[in-house]
């Protein structure tokens, strides 16, 4: 799984879909300082039994290629949460899920400061020509 740490994501060339790779490069060393250079980005929220197998160690290991992605990190499952906690009459508000999200992921040993995940949010909007964020930057 070397090809999808974060160190070596940051250190290729951008993928051809993204439309600034100065701001690729900048979210992709905001996530490595927040995670580390060894650390393999799980994202859209797509974890599941399928995509696991036991190894001989019985540790357990991802095999779904969509679920490690550097640009499938957790920060596009934020911005999607602050939109569904805004929906249907939900009164969540957009900061309080980036403070949840925080919290929760540095809970699991990540470094994110408020500011750094702001940030790191405004770069992959401005990567990956999102539009909206819609208020997680708030």
């Amino acid at each position: 799984m070397s090809r999808w740490r974060l160190v070596n994501a940051a250190n290729s060339p951008a993928p051809a879909w993204v439309r600034n790779p100065a701001a690729w490069r900048e979210l992709l060393q905001l996530t490595t300082a927040a995670h580390g250079d060894d650390h393999v980005p799980l994202g859209h929220l797509d974890l599941k039994t399928d995509h696991c197998r036991r190894r001989p160690d019985k540790r357990l290991a991802l095999i779904d290629a969509e679920t490690l992605r550097p640009d499938l990190t957790g920060l596009p499952d934020l911005i999607t949460l602050a939109y569904l906690a805004q929906v249907n009459g939900r009164a969540l508000s957009p900061r309080w899920t980036r403070q949840a999200y925080r919290r929760h992921t540095n809970d699991l040993g990540a470094q994110w400061s408020d500011a750094g995940l702001v940030r790191a949010l405004i770069a992959f909007a401005e990567a990956t020509g999102l539009t909206s964020l819609h208020g997680a930057d708030q």
